[in-house]
């Protein structure tokens, strides 16, 4: 790691709520059957495994030591969390299951409705952590200062060590490539060489983590006033866009050129059509009709795609000259929900 590198670590929001449930769960369990059942506390604590039982008496007295190893990041902190909690529902269940009418004649109905509620809250962050965060990169040890910016989704292609690679999204701080078969691994360092219309980055680049799906990289070298530029071409350049079918007319010194619109955003259009003859810059009106609407909108041809890249057919890109709210709105009412493209 360099020298001064800031150590974060970014959890998900559920790993804070497991954090204060478990340092909680004992207190708020005595307080339960003080409440509910009128037991001293004296009598809870000089009774404890006999009132809860083996297994729930050591979950209770070791959840706030669980709740404590998941502040450490490390692998073994999520597979002790997934024995520990299956204690109390493996507990709960054969108290159901061996004595079902002494639970329900001798604790209040609302004692229960509580127990049963945190069980089932319990199931339900267990699943999730499972489902979501043990394929998430916080199920590994990272230093995650990297990913203090907000990645955006972008489908570009980048050079890395001289090949060109794909991409699938972004921030001021590293991207992800989406190429599993590059013969990299975590803590290779690389060259990067990323060009788009509006900007060029060549840096350095540390990988900072590997899934299935690719790596995640984290520039190097990169001034305030390039982090700045890619900021800038991210907001400006890659918003998200409906990908769309639409027959629509560019009409600029006083000649029509029909076409078809691929994507549309409320900030513009990429259009499919010859580009003999286009420049970059000239303005003119786009025509087509949504839902029996006619639209002729003033803009802006942004960039020309003179080759067919970064997987689109030959055309151009088109800036509209006041955003189009209203008009996604009516597009995304009249075909539904549309695939996300860019």
């Amino acid at each position: 790691m360099d020298k001064g590198m800031k150590k974060v670590i970014k959890r998900p929001f559920t790993h804070y709520i497991i954090i204060i449930i478990y340092i909680l769960a004992p207190i708020a369990n005595i307080l339960q059957l003080s409440l509910f059942l009128h037991i001293p506390l004296s009598g809870i604590v000089s009774k404890f495994f006999e009132g809860y039982g083996i297994l729930a008496g050591i979950w209770l007295l070791t959840a706030p030591f669980v709740g404590i190893g998941f502040l450490f990041v490390h692998k073994i902190s999520w597979y002790v969390f997934v024995g520990h909690s299956c204690l109390i529902l493996v507990d709960y269940i054969m108290k159901w299951v061996i004595r079902p009418s002494f639970y329900w004649q001798n604790i209040p109905n609302l004692h229960n409705f509580i127990m049963m509620t945190g069980n089932l809250i319990l199931v339900f962050i267990i699943g999730y952590v499972i489902q979501k965060d043990f394929r998430a990169p916080y199920f590994q040890a990272l230093p995650r200062s990297w990913r203090e910016s907000k990645r955006i989704p972008i489908y570009h292609t980048i050079i890395v060590n001289g090949e060109k690679s794909k991409i699938n999204d972004m921030s001021q701080g590293g991207c992800f490539i989406q190429e599993p078969d590059l013969n990299l691994r975590v803590g290779d360092r690389i060259s990067l060489n990323f060009i788009s219309e509006s900007l060029t980055i060549d840096c350095k680049g540390e990988v900072r983590r590997q899934i299935p799906e690719g790596f995640g990289i984290q520039f190097f070298g990169l001034s305030g006033k390039k982090k700045r530029d890619i900021k800038r071409m991210l907001k400006k350049r890659f918003a998200l866009r409906y990908k769309v079918d639409l027959a629509c007319t560019w009409i600029s010194d006083d000649r029509k050129r029909y076409s078809k619109i691929l994507n549309i955003s409320s900030g513009g259009c990429y259009i499919q059509t010859d580009v003999r003859d286009l420049k970059k810059g000239v303005s003119g009106e786009i025509e087509f009709d949504v839902n029996k609407r006619h639209f002729f909108l003033p803009a802006t041809i942004i960039w020309i795609n003179l080759s067919g890249q970064h997987e689109k057919p030959i055309g151009f890109g088109l800036k509209f000259s006041h955003k189009q709210l209203k008009l996604l709105k009516l597009i995304t009412r009249q075909y539904g929900k549309l695939e996300l493209t860019r």
